[in-house]
């Protein structure tokens, strides 16, 4: 029967019928979404977890979460996936050693850090003055990243660049390769007010450590 014939009342009542239908399936899928968003049961780190790994010399830099925990998160956004969250530290061994020469505990950054898979520390001498340096960084959002500059000293002993402080680079490697370009250390970072990539700065002379 052609639905125009039915008397007005009952093509609104089947109106009705489907309006509610579709309700109830749009509340089904976004219920199932919901449940999909949710985390796994995190697991509690019982035993460092190396996330990072860089050689030099006969050494090799590892970052190693000490303390915290794994879970899978499948909500959409950048935390999508596996989850390495809680307490980081730096630590140097020499290589084919299980023997820890010094550690350093990243509390710089006020939070618990959070990577999602391992990667390669560049670890580098920037101002070939015999002293290693090395960027870690975090997910700042879709075109930079945030860092920290950190060193290791003839002693092989760690510590961070307080006075250059965070660093804002576009680059999707979390411990990214720097270049020296006279007398500064130079980085890409996307300008939005200008939509372009500009040359960022550091002064080389900040890298040497008797200024700390």
């Amino acid at each position: 029967m052609d639905i125009m014939s039915l008397p007005v009342w009952k093509r609104g009542l089947k109106f009705m019928r489907k309006s509610v239908l579709a309700l109830l399936l749009l509340l089904v899928l976004v219920l199932g979404c919901t449940a999909c968003s949710k985390s796994e049961t995190a697991i509690e780190v019982s035993e460092p977890i190396i996330m990072g790994t860089g050689y030099f010399g006969d050494y090799v830099l590892l970052l190693r979460l000490y303390e915290g925990k794994y879970e899978s998160d499948y909500s959409i956004g950048p935390g999508f996936g596996p989850n390495w969250t809680g307490e980081y530290e730096l630590v140097v061994m020499e290589s084919g050693s299980d023997t820890v020469l010094s550690r350093y505990q990243l509390t710089e950054w006020n939070e618990n850090l959070c990577f999602q898979e391992s990667f390669d520390l560049q670890v580098t001498d920037l101002n070939s003055d015999g002293c290693m340096e090395v960027l870690i960084g975090q997910y700042g959002a879709s075109n930079f990243n945030l860092y920290k500059m950190y060193y290791i000293d003839a002693d092989l002993q760690i510590g961070y660049y307080s006075q250059i402080g965070e660093l804002t680079i576009s680059s999707q490697d979390l411990s990214p390769a720097l270049e020296v370009s006279g007398d500064k250390v130079v980085y890409s970072v996307y300008d939005n007010a200008r939509g372009e990539m500009v040359t960022g700065e550091i002064d080389i002379t900040a890298l040497y450590l008797q200024e700390y």
